[in-house]
């Protein structure tokens, strides 16, 4: 269930060097619990016009009985890429097969 944030853009920086945006954020969720990564991803994934994994959140930080946030997040240009290494069979990892003399 997403809880409905009010946020505000404090900062936002283009890094073409990684491709994506550096965007910081301070919440107001005065009388709720502070918002899940989750629910920041969701809702700033709606705002970019972005894919959900295209919006990675660094972290988030409770300003203490203020009821305010703020969250530190990336959001990249492509989605990212998920590779799978497979670990070559080697002989010597196999148990040795029973002899008898």
């Amino acid at each position: 269930m997403l809880v409905k944030m009010d946020y505000k853009i404090e900062n936002e920086r283009e890094n073409p060097f990684f491709k994506r945006k550096d965007v910081e954020i301070s919440i107001r969720h005065l009388g709720n619990a502070t918002p899940s990564k989750l629910e920041i991803v969701k809702e700033l994934a709606v705002k970019y016009k972005v894919d959900e994994t295209q919006v990675q959140v660094k972290y988030v930080s409770v300003k203490k009985g203020l009821g305010e946030s703020i969250a530190i997040l990336k959001i990249l240009k492509e989605k990212p890429k998920v590779e799978v290494k497979e670990e070559p069979k080697s002989e010597e990892n196999e148990a040795p097969a029973n002899t008898t003399e």
